[in-house]
């Protein structure tokens, strides 16, 4: 089974899929976790990023595909941003000081990458995400990597364009 560990901007892109371009592929991911062929996870982070500065079909969509990802801690606490009881300092000081390297306090978002890393670090699972410096880090770490379209292809999507291309 894959588990994975999505950022905002992964679940963003997937829920825009989803409802714009294929509604099939937020069915792919669904059918993958039914199958126990994916295990999808999501931190507070994500969940609060989800519900903010979004219209409401995006929320809807990026909720429907959160209804189906298991709820993990994040892989360490930070000081006024983890939410206590939903932060497992799992990661060590020196890993979370090499994902935050150059982030000032201002950079809650490059914090929250640094927190959804260090949760795919500590689950020992594939971070999915666009954004190439969570990406970067993350790989300096050796953890998985891949984009939210690798993630539907290995779930099992066959977008209509990518049939018109072999065909």
């Amino acid at each position: 089974m894959r588990r994975v560990v999505l950022d905002n901007d992964a679940l963003y892109c997937l829920a825009h899929r989803g409802r714009n371009n294929d509604a099939e592929a937020v069915d792919v991911l669904r059918i993958a976790v039914e199958q126990h062929r994916l295990q999808l996870m999501a931190t507070h982070i994500l969940r609060e990023e989800a519900t903010a500065g979004v219209g409401d079909a995006r929320k809807e969509q990026m909720a429907s595909i959160l209804e189906f990802a298991v709820n993990v801690p994040t892989g360490a606490f930070l000081f006024d941003i983890s939410e206590f009881g939903q932060a497992a300092p799992g990661v060590d000081d020196a890993t979370i000081k090499q994902l935050r390297d150059g982030i000032t306090v201002a950079s809650r978002k490059h914090a929250h990458d640094a927190l959804i890393t260090s949760t795919a670090l500590a689950q020992n699972a594939t971070l999915v995400s666009l954004d190439n410096r969570a990406i970067r880090r993350a790989r300096e770490l050796d953890v998985a990597v891949m984009s939210p379209l690798e993630l539907l292809l290995e779930a099992g999507y066959e977008p209509t364009w990518l049939g018109a291309q072999s065909a």
